[in-house]
């Protein structure tokens, strides 16, 4: 069970590119001397890992369900995420802990990519899981 878990589980893959994403952005800081926004990329690849794997949880545990209930889930853990992104971008522009610009820029390229790799595994794993959605 654990192993077939692991064989279709996105955990793995996506710990592998979060860190990977992650090395490349303090690579890049580093590269053009920009190392005192360093912050502002751990905080931007944090809160993007964790939300694109609160998602990821959520959506898994509804593929068990119904097409309905599936659908449910994702919606509502897309709007869950949507309200926590903009409460933590509000909180931290409240706050005046990072620049801005520089913060929400690499938040919006972070969440891109981290999205864009939970598509890919919903993906494959509506095709493993054989749900059809119409």
């Amino acid at each position: 069970m654990i192993k077939e878990f692991i064989r279709r589980s996105f955990l793995l893959p996506f710990l592998g590119i979060g860190i990977v994403f992650g090395l490349a952005g303090l690579l890049v800081l580093f590269l053009f001397g920009e190392q005192e926004k360093t912050a502002e990329v751990l905080v931007s690849w944090i809160l993007s890992f964790i939300l694109i794997l609160f998602g990821y949880l959520v959506n898994y545990w509804g593929f068990s369900k119904s097409n309905k209930a599936f659908l449910s889930v994702l919606l509502g853990g897309m709007i869950v995420r949507m309200i926590i992104f903009i409460g933590v971008i509000f909180w931290i522009y409240q706050a005046k802990y990072l620049h801005m610009l520089t913060f929400l820029i690499i938040l919006t390229i972070y969440y891109f990519l981290f999205q864009t790799v939970e598509i890919f595994l919903i993906k494959r794993q509506l095709k493993l899981s054989d749900k059809k959605i119409r």
